[in-house]
């Protein structure tokens, strides 16, 4: 052993064996725990957690199946997989329904009066037989007709001035029982009125001497009066009322027939706004009946000029006017075939014009006919 000299300075003693040996254990165990950091870092997205808590990694590079050769390597053939071809499905087409014809006939108003509504109730379909031809058809019943007079108790005040109202009190329920009882139209004789202009010259369609009158020397109110047009549509929303399924209205615009030039022109009778004046006259209607589920069906008689034309300047009766209001179209053809005026019914927005464009017939037919067909009162 070496002893320090006087300047403070100790004996030389040389490297440890042991100090060497272990900073190198020291060096090797931290690259082990670098490498065991980064181990875990890298398997952590690997780690599976089972149901029983275990915890083990899903090493993909482990679980890779051994891929099999492509045909060309095996020498194998290519298996050929021949697909038939999917035949086409033709699809099945949905019938049509066939058409619901309308068949209806007027009834004489003596089978009706005095208590016969009641009988017509009573009897059925056996007391329409002899006016029906043996079809199923509905009966029209003349509600208004041309002489002006209503064929119920009505509270309208142009109906009560001018004495217009059935004096039956019993009348209104009888007809509304037979209306619950089977399906009924009423028939409306709307301008053309015997009564009204002649008891009330201001509702009158005038000449330089007095009332004109047309065909049959039957009086016409002027639709241009706005009382006149309340009070039409006034008797239609009485007749929904007492139940009705059918409102129609004949003689529902201006007049074409008789001497037209002896009427008076003027705020009565004005070419100019015709077509303006019926359309509006229509809607009004519309309205006053209702236009619910439960509301009655508005039908309106036109003419062959109407619809072939479109319109008719001495009615103010326009095609597109009567589809946008009416159910159904009544018109007298004279043989004509109604096929011929279904396009252009279509196109003034009528659906179903094989149905609801109605002829008008003298009489019942003896046998069935492919297309709408009803009598009106004479």
């Amino acid at each position: 052993m070496r002893r320090r000299n006087h300047y403070g300075y100790g004996a030389y003693r040389g490297k440890s064996k042991l100090r060497t040996f272990l900073k190198f254990i020291i060096a090797v165990l931290a690259v082990v725990l670098v490498l065991l950091v980064a181990a875990f870092f890298f398997l952590q997205r690997y780690m599976v957690v089972s149901s029983t808590g275990g915890i083990y990694f899903d090493l993909p590079f482990l679980n890779r199946e051994e891929e099999s050769p492509l045909p060309s390597e095996s020498g194998e053939a290519p298996s050929i997989v021949v697909v038939s071809p999917t035949p086409e499905l033709t699809p099945t087409p949905t019938p049509e329904p066939d058409p619901v014809y309308t068949r209806a006939v007027a009834l004489p108003d003596s089978l009706i009066s005095g208590g016969g509504v009641q009988n017509l109730y009573t009897a059925g379909g056996e007391a329409l037989a002899a006016y029906t031809g043996g079809h199923d058809a509905a009966p029209i019943l003349t509600m208004k007709g041309i002489d002006g007079l209503l064929g119920y108790a009505s509270s309208q005040t142009t109906a009560q001035t001018v004495g217009s109202s059935s004096g039956d009190a019993a009348r209104n329920g009888e007809l509304a029982t037979l209306c619950s009882a089977m399906d009924t139209a009423a028939y409306v004789s709307c301008f053309r009125d015997n009564t009204a202009p002649y008891q009330n010259n201001r509702l009158a369609l005038r000449t330089s001497i007095g009332n004109w009158r047309g065909p049959g020397e039957i009086r016409w109110m002027t639709p241009e009066n706005s009382d006149v047009r309340d009070y039409l549509a006034g008797v239609c929303g009485e007749l929904a009322q007492l139940g009705f399924d059918e409102i129609i209205l004949d003689y529902a615009a201006f007049p074409t027939e008789g001497d037209l030039s002896l009427i008076l022109t003027g705020d009565r009778y004005n070419p100019d706004t015709f077509s303006q004046t019926v359309d509006a006259f229509y809607q009004q209607v519309r309205q006053a009946i209702g236009t619910g589920t439960d509301a009655p069906l508005l039908s309106i008689v036109t003419d062959k000029t109407t619809l072939a034309q479109g319109s008719n300047s001495l009615s103010g009766q326009t095609l597109s006017g009567l589809c946008a209001a009416a159910d159904r179209l009544y018109v007298k053809l004279d043989g004509g075939d109604p096929a011929d005026y279904y396009p252009a019914l279509r196109d003034a927005g009528m659906e179903n014009p094989e149905e609801d464009l109605v002829v008008i017939l003298d009489q019942a037919p003896a046998g069935d006919l492919p297309y709408s067909w009803a009598v009106l009162p004479e």
